[in-house]
């Protein structure tokens, strides 16, 4: 787990992690399949990864969409 995958191409699917908790295994499996980590505090994202709960200000955020 200590060498991480070659990434594929950008095909526009992103991810974040909550709290910059770093799932190795999570963050290497979702790159396998086409994801990119979301840059930024206002980054668009598809699927985020929480190992703690979630603050109703996430919620808000995704709702303006």
């Amino acid at each position: 787990m200590t060498i991480r995958p070659y990434k594929p191409q950008d095909r526009g699917y992103y991810f974040k992690f909550y709290n910059d908790t770093i799932i190795n295994l999570v963050r290497f499996t979702l790159e396998d399949n086409g994801f990119r980590e979301a840059q930024g505090q206002n980054a668009d994202w598809q699927f985020c990864w929480s190992t703690t709960n979630i603050k109703s200000q996430l919620y808000q955020s995704m709702t303006k969409y």
